[in-house]
């Protein structure tokens, strides 16, 4: 299992289809090996020492970055663009790693990835903003 891991970061980021395949089946925000492999190859260029095996992403798009999106509408775009553009990757996605305690903010994310977004959001804005929405859920209005 070792050996594994050095090779999911080896990947190219033109996955072949039957991989994607298994790339957004649901909207966990714990990624899949799949994914991973992934996110590890299309952010190899500015993860650093980020892995993003069995991580939780927090998925943000819209124009100024302002939209909460998801993980399956990510690889929908992902799948559309590979099978018209024969690329595996869409415009405005970027990694934003948390540090620890925005990572104990936000409930044990571990990033923001943005798509479609031509404006970087503020972490804390993020993270406030899933916050509120996991309390709505929990708590929701009565009215």
């Amino acid at each position: 299992m070792k050996w594994l891991l050095p090779l999911l970061c080896l990947l190219p980021c033109r996955l072949p289809a039957q991989q994607l395949d298994s790339c957004g089946l649901n909207n966990s925000p714990t990624l899949n090996t799949q994914e991973a492999a992934y996110f590890n190859s299309r952010f190899q260029e500015v993860r650093g020492e980020f892995n993003f095996l069995n991580k939780r992403l927090i998925f943000i798009t819209g124009e100024s970055g302002s939209v909460l999106g998801s993980k399956r509408n990510y690889f929908d775009y992902v799948k559309k663009w590979q099978a018209e553009h024969g690329r595996s990757y869409i415009g405005g996605s970027n990694l934003i790693p948390f540090t620890e305690v925005q990572r104990l903010q936000s409930n044990g994310h571990d990033a923001i990835v943005t798509y479609w977004s031509k404006l970087l959001p503020s972490p804390n804005r993020v993270i406030r903003r899933v916050n509120r929405k996991v309390s709505k859920q929990k708590y929701p209005s009565p009215f």
